[in-house]
């Protein structure tokens, strides 16, 4: 059960692992989300976008111009909705959305890394069924989507989440990376999409040596399952989707973002899923 926003708690069940109350934090003011042109990335700029606390939302996209809900989200909300070209797979253009939301806010208070790819047949990028579909053309390409990329985005963006702590009120930074539960080696008991699985479990691993070093300096770093949620990635696979309780859209994002609300200094590290119960690595 989530606790009206405006008390600064979270409550999530006390049955499941690893979940506890939370002390209230200051709301973000300043949020990148990287893969906001569509699905659960367009939700959740919605979500911010409705909070009159958060001052900027930059959302980013590899071609940020070609999203209608972007573009109309940036128009209702001007100055505050900051549309941003930037495509993970290419480390120039990491490196240019960086120089540009620096200069506008020295300090973020969460990166969320959304994007990611289980299939793109114009890559040939397809989930496969047995070991026999393998392509390594097409792995490689995957990888650079779900696994290099966060690492890409957290060395750029992890300077910008560290807080100059003037009290102990200021809330800590977030780096969040968008995982999956098929990405658990421990809970992989069904088999199939083999580049899928490897590369978001190799994400999960970066994210985990990277927490160990951001934590350090006060920010938390989490991989999160989002659950299945009802975009264009799971209405191509309806047979495997409807073993699954299917979240709405709107309904995952504002779930998800009184989540990262929540979450201070003491997440860092964990892999868990929506409800903020942890999954194995």
């Amino acid at each position: 059960m989530l606790l009206p926003r405006a008390t600064g708690l979270l409550l999530l069940s006390s049955s499941a692992p690893g979940t506890r109350l939370f002390s209230s934090l200051p709301p973000p003011s300043s949020v990148l989300i990287q893969g906001a042109s569509r699905g659960i990335g367009l939700s959740l700029a919605e979500y911010y976008a409705g909070l009159p606390t958060t001052e900027k939302i930059y959302c980013s996209a590899r071609d940020p111009a070609g999203s209608a809900g972007l573009t109309d989200l940036a128009g209702r909300h001007p100055g505050r909705v900051v549309p941003v070209q930037l495509d993970v797979s290419d480390p120039a253009s990491v490196d240019a959305a960086f120089s540009l939301v620096s200069a506008s806010s020295p300090r973020l208070h969460m990166v969320l890394n959304v994007a990611g790819v289980l299939q793109d047949e114009p890559r040939g990028i397809v989930p496969e069924r047995n070991a026999a579909a393998f392509d390594a053309s097409s792995a490689a390409a995957a990888f650079q989507v779900n696994a290099f990329g966060p690492m890409l985005m957290a060395g750029k963006f992890l300077p910008l989440l560290s807080p100059k702590r003037k009290s102990e009120d200021e809330r800590p930074g977030l780096f969040v990376s968008f995982s999956a539960r098929v990405g658990s080696t421990t809970d992989n008991g069904l088999g199939g999409w083999h580049t899928y699985r490897a590369s978001k479990a190799a994400a999960n691993s970066f994210m985990k040596t990277v927490s160990l070093e951001a934590g350090r300096k006060s920010v938390a770093v989490v991989s999160v399952h989002p659950g299945t949620v009802d975009t264009d990635l799971t209405r191509a696979f309806l047979k495997a989707r409807g073993k699954y309780d299917v979240q709405e859209l709107g309904e995952a994002g504002r779930n998800l973002g009184r989540m990262f609300d929540g979450m201070d200094a003491s997440w860092n590290g964990r892999f868990v899923d929506h409800k903020g119960e942890d999954v194995p690595f």
